[in-house]
């Protein structure tokens, strides 16, 4: 089921619905990694106060999450009281009600791509099995979460235009043929009753290409 499906919604919900089945904690997260500000956010939860976590980033390093997603290391701790360090950070957040941790990094190509949480999951009375089994399930989690980026960014890249960023023409036909449809759809009852077209044409452009060569030709039609 996770390496058939490319959806990045459905596939979280599919990767949490086999956690929480087998492993049935308090509370689990998915938290992916922001790339470009290097910092986690809470993709898919549940047991967890949503208006507490709705705009909370994790920067990488910081708490649980954090910590696992800077180092690419596994954290699994049957029992909280047992561990000297980890015992102080639960006694620091006592509104989490640490009873043990499960927190594992979903990697792939070298990369962390997110973090998987399960907090309070009576791990002492699961089979010793039962981690690798978590550990495998993180790993193919991980390369369906991979999937699912490249098809997104090779559909992104498909209907973009690479000079401007902007739309290019297979998108503005496959928008055209379903705005036209939509107002021939006696069913269908459009946001605005009409659309309209605009042309621009920018004067003389063959001649800055012919004279400053194709790459200011492409930076003026950017800009």
């Amino acid at each position: 089921a996770l390496t058939a499906n490319l959806e990045l919604e459905p596939l979280l919900r599919a990767i949490l619905s086999q956690m929480e089945e087998y492993f049935g904690p308090e509370q689990w997260s998915l938290l992916m990694l922001d790339e470009e500000a290097n910092e986690l956010y809470y993709a898919l939860h549940a047991g967890i106060d949503a208006d507490n976590i709705a705009d909370l980033r994790i920067k990488m390093g910081e708490g649980i999450s954090g910590y696992v997603a800077l180092t690419g290391n596994p954290l699994v701790i049957p029992d909280v009281t047992a561990d000297p360090d980890w015992s102080t950070f639960a006694r620091q957040h006592p509104e989490m009600h640490l009873q043990s941790i499960a927190c594992l990094p979903l990697r792939h190509g070298g990369r962390t791509l997110g973090v998987l949480q399960l907090h309070n999951s009576k791990l002492d009375l699961l089979p010793e099995s039962s981690i690798s089994f978590l550990r495998v399930l993180c790993d193919y989690a991980a390369i369906a979460l991979a999937n699912a980026r490249y098809v997104k960014l090779v559909q992104h890249l498909t209907i973009t235009d690479d000079c401007t960023g902007l739309f290019n023409s297979r998108y503005l036909y496959t928008m055209l043929e379903s705005e036209i449809a939509a107002e021939n759809d006696p069913r269908v009852i459009p946001i605005k009753p009409h659309f309209s077209l605009l042309f621009l044409d920018l004067d003389h452009f063959k001649s800055v290409n012919d004279t400053h060569g194709h790459l200011v030709g492409s930076r003026l039609l950017a800009e």
